[in-house]
């Protein structure tokens, strides 16, 4: 899954902040995957099995586990989770744009570890997209799936516009820079490409901590 890209039909709020901000269709529609690796079409690892437990078993140049589950290329590195800046906590533009950008360092956090828990932490219950991608790496984790080489650089944040009919909330618009990655579900691989993606934020102040109540990506050309 290409979690920058991932969309749900019931994002209304994220929809109307879409077409409001970046001129786009309101019909949003239902998960879907956006990239699929024409290099693996149909593979299924789920009887992947190590002939013996002393043997390293391969599939696909992927090692298989004794769960016959492949082994995540990049399960030695270490992933800290991201904390906000001062900024991102100050109750002004200037600390929703800092905020946009640090809720776009958690999902990215969150795609590469399988933890959500941070994730759904800053996510306000009308945000849609974001219990969309939490929902989907808890599924991926459950079945033995993984990520790799999720990386993502934010290339360019627009200043946050107050949102008139959500007093408090704020509109933030980045371009994003996503690195070529692989998504392991459990039973087959997905190769995502290198995509650059025009990613839309709606983040609300309660008077102690910021949330984010809605998020929509949009591949561009």
């Amino acid at each position: 899954m290409n979690w920058l890209n991932s969309s749900k039909k019931t994002l209304t709020l994220a929809t109307a902040l879409l077409t409001a901000s970046l001129s786009l269709s309101s019909c949003t529609p239902e998960p879907e995957v956006m990239s699929m690796s024409e290099a693996y079409p149909g593979w299924d690892f789920s009887q992947s099995t190590p002939t013996r437990k002393t043997d390293t078993a391969m599939s696909a140049g992927f090692e298989v586990g004794a769960d016959g589950k492949l082994i995540n290329p990049d399960a030695d590195k270490t992933y800290e989770a991201p904390t906000p800046s001062d900024l991102a906590q100050a109750p002004d533009k200037n600390g929703a744009k800092a905020f946009a950008q640090y809720f776009i360092h958690v999902v990215e956090y969150t795609w590469q570890t399988g933890n959500t828990e941070l994730l759904r932490s800053i996510s306000g219950p009308e945000c849609a997209w974001c219990a969309h991608i939490a929902d989907a790496s808890d599924r991926r984790s459950e079945a033995g799936g993984w990520g790799s080489g999720v990386s993502v650089a934010i290339t360019h944040t627009a200043e946050a516009v107050p949102t008139p009919e959500e007093p408090g909330h704020w509109d933030v618009v980045m371009e994003l820079n996503q690195n070529p990655s692989i998504s392991y579900n459990g039973t087959s691989i997905e190769e995502i490409p290198h995509q650059r993606t025009r990613f839309a934020v709606r983040v609300g102040h309660d008077g102690t901590n910021w949330k984010v109540y809605a998020a929509l990506g949009r591949p561009q050309e």
